[in-house]
């Protein structure tokens, strides 16, 4: 609440949300031979556009399209693998389980077709490695892409906070700086409590929020003006129901009282209360306001 005060004082926050949300599904296959593999890429690829336009007509009823598919090989000690990782993109859906159905049902006219041009394979399956699923990284195009930032004219950020502005600057370089010691591709902080939060009460995620809590912080001076921000690039959301399940009525009115009625405007929302959090937090800890002895 305070960080929302402070954010609101200075002119507001800065959001930027993506306009489709995505969702993915991975398909795996595994040859005995690089040559098997390479064989099947080619056949693969010439019949993509036809498995596509099929699946993107599943995938109507929820208003979803495949926008991409990535194609990647690797190698194990049991032979070659081949991923198709499909990925399909949905306004106020979260599109998980139609992905799902699609992917499933575009392995069976692959492996139908590699069978029928004697591209021989060990197995294919449902890759849940490569598919997004719970996994905490930048490269995870999973959901929805947003960014929330604030911009204070350092004279006034130092005035009004009591505190030199390269304090600050050095205390998110701190944070930062131990999340990469830690392990962590990126910093994720207050967002790890926020948005659990938000999802809970919302009921609009029925699934773990480990992804969507996935986060970055930044701050830099521009212009004279300090400028903080958080990128998040996986929040998760559907706000119509679907087969996923329904938002039970706690959820709606939820919904309701935050004045939130699309997905795009969910994703804004916690965006900016995570920024409101992040930078009330990071704020106190520079002025050493938290964490003192009694």
């Amino acid at each position: 609440t305070r960080g929302c005060y402070i954010i609101n004082k200075f002119g507001g926050a800065e959001v930027k949300v993506e306009d489709k949300g995505r969702a993915l599904r991975c398909l795996g296959y595994l040859f005995k031979t690089k040559e098997l593999c390479k064989k099947a890429i080619d056949f693969i690829r010439t019949y993509l556009p036809q498995v596509r336009s099929e699946m993107n007509r599943r995938l109507t009823e929820f208003e979803g399209r495949i926008s991409s598919v990535e194609i990647v090989s690797g190698k194990i000690d049991r032979g070659f693998v081949l991923y198709l990782n499909f990925t399909a993109e949905f306004e106020d859906f979260r599109g998980h389980g139609d992905i799902s159905s699609a992917v499933g049902f575009a392995k069976l006219k692959i492996d139908d077709y590699l069978r029928k041009n004697g591209v021989r394979f060990d197995f294919s399956i449902i890759a849940q490695g490569f598919d997004g699923d719970l996994k905490p990284s930048p490269g995870n195009k999973r959901g929805r892409y947003a960014s929330a930032q604030v911009l204070i004219p350092v004279e006034d950020f130092e005035r009004s906070f009591e505190l030199k502005v390269e304090r600050f600057l050095a205390t998110v370089a701190v944070d930062k700086l131990g999340s990469k010691k830690l392990g962590c591709q990126f910093y994720s902080g207050m967002g790890g409590e926020i948005i659990p939060a938000i999802y809970k009460s919302t009921k609009v995620n029925p699934h773990s929020p480990l992804v969507s809590s996935f986060e970055n912080i930044y701050a830099k001076i521009e212009d004279d003006n300090l400028i903080y921000g958080v990128e998040l690039p996986n929040i998760e959301v559907g706000i119509v129901s679907n087969r996923e399940g329904l938002i039970p009525p706690v959820g709606r009115e939820a919904l309701r009282i935050m004045g939130v009625t699309s997905a795009r405007e969910f994703v804004a929302s916690v965006a900016s209360q995570v920024l409101a959090g992040e930078f009330n937090l990071a704020l106190e800890i520079a002025r050493e306001r938290l964490y003192r002895p009694r």
